[in-house]
């Protein structure tokens, strides 16, 4: 894992009390900063009180404008990647209440990173949420969230593991019950693995969900080939672009429906209509979502 950020550039409300976050989990800082943008905003599609706490106590973190932004300041890169976490984070908030009002109570967030939603969204009674993450993001996580006096709305157990090591265990052992409906994200991952590794999660997935259970996931990228390539030679985005693996590399919706899942589609630019957003020109990108409807062999 790499150190992101030398021990020179911290920054935060208390220096030195916040252990840096390390490797992939870096990347969580970033999409905290777009959801912090987006709440700054008078038409925001979410509220997300927290993001820009743990923006403050990020080690290493820096205001556009001071050392090196986590985000162009300037530019169709930061537009489109600003845009396309306000109406994920929007999408994706909709989806697990839904999906939670209905059958599914219990909700796992794969890579949870800093999402906040067990804490800012209004769950059904009897809802358990499971965060699954690396040790040093829900560490930090819940330094600042102790910080703040935060309390969640719903039952929540945190599990700091890799999502590719002994994820079905660790689960159970935590109190997940495979015969009961569940809904499944993984917002904001595929793109950090290789197509192995996005097959043997979704296989896991699967595995782990009954008849009733739900799962939203990203299609494409967030943007066009174009930018996406532009994104790349941006010296702030390296430390994430450099991470990127593909995700998964063959049509998606199909893999899902061979193995008992009845998807739907939703364009970004769709959502974002509803949502009376304006789509920036480079933006891109689409969600997917599936039901479990058989019991069908869920192998890699």
């Amino acid at each position: 894992m790499i150190e992101m950020y030398g021990n020179s550039a911290v920054r935060g409300r208390h220096m030195g009390e916040y252990e840096p976050i390390s490797g992939v989990g870096w990347t969580a800082i970033g999409v905290a900063y777009a959801r912090a943008e987006e709440c700054h905003r008078d038409d925001r599609l979410f509220d997300d009180p927290y993001a820009s706490a743990f923006l403050e106590a990020a080690p290493g973190w820096s205001p556009p404008g001071q050392g090196e932004p986590l985000v162009p300041d300037a530019g169709s890169v930061g537009v489109a990647l600003t845009w396309y976490v306000a109406v994920r984070t929007r999408f994706c908030d909709e989806f697990l209440l839904a999906a939670s009002r209905a059958e599914c109570r219990q909700v796992v967030l794969l890579a949870a990173g800093l999402d906040a939603r067990a804490f800012r969204l209004h769950w059904p009674a009897g809802t358990t949420l499971f965060e699954v993450d690396l040790p040093s993001v829900l560490d930090f996580k819940q330094k600042v969230l102790d910080e703040m006096g935060a309390r969640p709305r719903c039952r929540r157990i945190t599990l700091a593991t890799d999502i590719r090591e002994a994820l079905p265990d660790r689960l159970i052992s935590a109190g997940f019950d495979p015969a009961k409906p569940v809904v499944w994200l993984p917002e904001g991952l595929l793109i950090y693995l290789a197509p192995g590794e996005v097959r043997r999660m979704l296989a896991t997935v699967a595995n782990m969900s009954t008849v009733g259970s739900q799962l939203a996931l990203e299609h494409g990228t967030m943007a066009t080939n174009a930018l996406v390539d532009l994104a790349r030679t941006v010296p702030a985005l390296k430390r994430y672009t450099e991470l990127w693996k593909g995700g998964l590399s063959v049509n998606t919706a199909a893999w899902l429906t061979a193995r008992g899942w009845q998807v739907r589609a939703h364009t970004a630019a769709t959502m974002a209509e509803k949502y009376n957003r304006t789509k920036p020109p480079d933006s891109a990108g689409a969600f997917l979502t599936a039901v479990r409807v058989t019991a069908a062999p869920s192998t890699p």
